[in-house]
């Protein structure tokens, strides 16, 4: 439906789509357990990635604190209930800053 509007308003189409924090993604799941919860969103973005092929999906994931505390870089397993979102991502960027 967006890309129709932006077509007949004479706009470019969107090219990416951005998701600014996936432990606010509804996942339906009745459970209160982070890890299922987060599993069940993973698996709907993946879904709507594969639906909308066009567009890149990228998800902004909270790290865990564990590794800024040993003072070290972090590292894929450092995202937040991440073993859903390690299998389902094409790929995985950490930024990390060396002054902190």
């Amino acid at each position: 439906a967006w890309q129709l509007m932006l077509k007949k308003q004479g706009r470019p189409p969107l090219s990416a789509i951005f998701i600014d924090h996936m432990g606010q993604v509804e996942a339906g799941v009745k459970s209160s357990a982070p890890y299922s919860r987060m599993s069940t969103a993973s698996s709907k973005l993946l879904a709507m990635a594969k639906r909308l092929r066009d567009l890149a999906t990228i998800v902004v994931v909270q790290v865990n604190r564990k590794g800024r505390q040993e003072n070290r870089r972090p590292m894929a397993h450092d995202l937040r209930d991440s073993g859903r979102i390690e299998e389902a991502a094409n790929a995985i960027l950490l930024v990390h800053r060396l002054e902190w």
